[in-house]
């Protein structure tokens, strides 16, 4: 195993609950790429790499955990849940 390997998976294992709990939270609604940041951001004592909780994201619905839409790239928006409001 890389150690890039290894650091997504350290990642993904402190920030991917905070992720799962944000989509069910939020499912059927539109958010800003920012505020799954921040989210995730205040559940873990404030700090975390500012394109984790993205490349975590997409990387937990790539495994089937999570089902979202990316409404507009530009704005970072996305819809939790997908079109059909699936969460997994």
């Amino acid at each position: 195993m890389t150690e890039q390997t290894e650091n997504i998976i350290r990642v993904r294992d402190s920030i991917a609950p905070h992720i799962i709990q944000f989509i069910r939270e939020h499912n059927g609604k539109e958010f800003h790429g920012a505020d799954l940041q921040q989210y995730v951001a205040s559940h873990v004592n404030g700090f975390v790499a500012p394109g984790s909780p993205d490349r975590i994201l997409r990387d937990l619905r790539k495994r089937g955990i999570v089902d979202y839409e990316l409404v507009s790239r530009s704005q970072s928006l996305y819809r939790a849940g997908g079109e059909q409001g699936k969460l997994f």
